[in-house]
């Protein structure tokens, strides 16, 4: 997770692909992480940390901010409010899941 995350909505699903820029609704986790900095940094696999302390904290982080934005996204109307509150232009949400939100929805 500490890269791209997304998903794919079934219910409007009009291509089989399954890689990650065709899901539906995306982010990635450093849009959601209060600390983009510290993200960043271990992410830096050219910085050393003591043994298991990267892969805790980015564990952590996913779990804190990365499970939760998943677990809202992953259904009709959690997606409809992310595209609401991100203004349904974004680049994250595609063209599809626009149509149909809009369409099926009224968003």
């Amino acid at each position: 997770m500490p890269g791209n995350s997304g998903v794919r909505h079934y219910e409007y699903a009009f291509r089989e692909q399954q890689a990650a820029y065709h899901c539906h609704v995306r982010t990635r986790l450093s849009d959601l992480v209060p600390d983009r900095e510290r993200l960043k940094e271990l992410l830096d696999f050219e910085k050393l940390f003591p043994e298991h302390a990267r892969s805790r904290e980015l564990e952590t982080l996913a779990v804190q901010y990365g499970l939760p934005w998943l677990y809202t996204v992953s259904t009709i109307e959690g997606a409809r409010e992310y595209c609401n509150s991100q203004g349904l232009k974004s680049p994250w949400v595609t063209r599809e899941a626009r149509a149909f939100l809009e369409a099926a929805h009224g968003a």
